[in-house]
């Protein structure tokens, strides 16, 4: 009995093992590109470029765009600063928002498609976002 128990372990370790190498190679499919992403729950769409250190978002439809620093903390979490911005007045960032750090996961990898989880902290509040990002290229 105890041989099965220490089998079934030793399954369940190398299973969680290799699923973490599989999730790790899909990060870096999404590391560097040009990608679409959609928020749920929301109607606005971004085209996003990204290189290892920069990250730009540009609104698909108004095509106003930020630029955003990458801090990668490792292959599937990075955590984004603001750069720059090139919006109207009215969707202007505001100059205490910029300051704010968000930290970004990439997970639930199908195909050309993985959910993007964003959390940050402004003030005494915190917000957890969650959208879809596809890889163009």
């Amino acid at each position: 009995m105890a041989k099965i128990v220490s089998i079934l372990i030793l399954c369940v370790v190398t299973f969680s093992f290799f699923s973490k190498i599989k999730s790790n190679n899909k990060c870096s499919d999404f590391r560097k590109g040009k990608f679409l992403y959609r928020e749920t729950g929301d109607t606005s769409l971004f085209i996003i470029i990204r290189n290892d250190t920069v990250q730009y978002e540009i609104n698909y439809y108004t095509k106003e765009n930020i630029s955003l620093k990458i801090n990668w903390l490792d292959s599937c979490e990075y955590k984004l600063s603001f750069l720059n911005q090139n919006v109207n007045n009215r969707d202007q960032i505001p100059i205490e928002f910029q300051s704010v750090i968000l930290y970004c996961k990439m997970q639930n990898f199908e195909n050309d498609t993985c959910i993007l989880s964003t959390f940050f902290k402004f003030r005494d509040s915190s917000k957890n976002l969650t959208g879809k990002l596809i890889k163009l290229n």
